[in-house]
C-alpha cells in the first residue's frame, strides 16, 4: 500500500494526520499520530482497516418535506419541535444548505424517516476514498514530473 501523504510504497501505519486517518509510511508518521502499525508477512498480518463515513441522502430536502406535511406541520412548528431556527429549517428544505449531523438526527428521529446512511470505505488499494480521487502523492509526484519536462 502507497503512502497517502507522499506517495511512497510500503505505508505500513495507520495514522490521523490533521483529523484524517491515513495509511503513511514511516518517514510520515511524524506528521500525524500513529494508531497502529502493520508488519511484514513474515512478522505479523497486515491490518486490514475499513472507516465508515456518514452520509446525508441525496433528497434529504425532499423526505424532510414530505415528511413535515403528512404530519400537517408548518415549518416554523418543525423547527420548534426540534429546537433549531424556522430560516434553519427553510433553507435546509429548499437546498440552499445542508443539515448537520445532530439536526439531521433530530429529523430522523421526530419525522421517523431516513436521512443519513453509513458508507464503508475500505484500504485494498492505495487510498481510503469512494471515487478516484488525487491524493497528496499523487500532486508530488505532478510536479516532479513538471520540473523534469522544464
Amino acid at each position: 500500500m502507497d503512502c497517502e501523504l507522499c506517495g511512497r510504497p510500503n505505508a505500513n501505519a495507520i495514522a490521523i494526520v490533521e483529523g484524517v486517518q491515513m495509511n503513511v509510511c514511516e518517514k510520515c508518521e511524524k506528521h500525524g499520530k500513529v494508531i497502529s502499525k502493520s508488519y511484514d508477512e513474515d512478522k505479523k498480518p497486515k491490518q486490514q482497516i475499513s472507516k465508515k463515513e456518514i452520509e446525508l441522502v441525496d433528497d434529504y430536502a425532499d423526505r424532510i418535506k414530505d415528511a413535515r406535511n403528512k404530519k400537517g406541520m408548518t415549518i416554523r412548528q418543525l423547527a420548534a419541535a426540534v429546537a433549531e431556527k424556522e430560516s434553519y429549517m427553510d433553507r435546509i428544505e429548499k437546498e440552499e444548505t445542508t443539515p448537520t449531523e445532530s439536526t439531521a438526527r433530530k429529523l430522523e428521529k421526530f419525522l421517523n424517516i431516513k436521512l443519513l446512511h453509513e458508507v464503508e470505505l475500505s484500504a485494498n488499494k492505495n487510498v481510503l476514498k469512494r471515487n478516484d480521487a488525487i491524493t497528496l502523492g499523487d500532486i508530488i509526484e505532478i510536479k516532479k514530473k513538471e520540473k523534469r519536462n522544464e
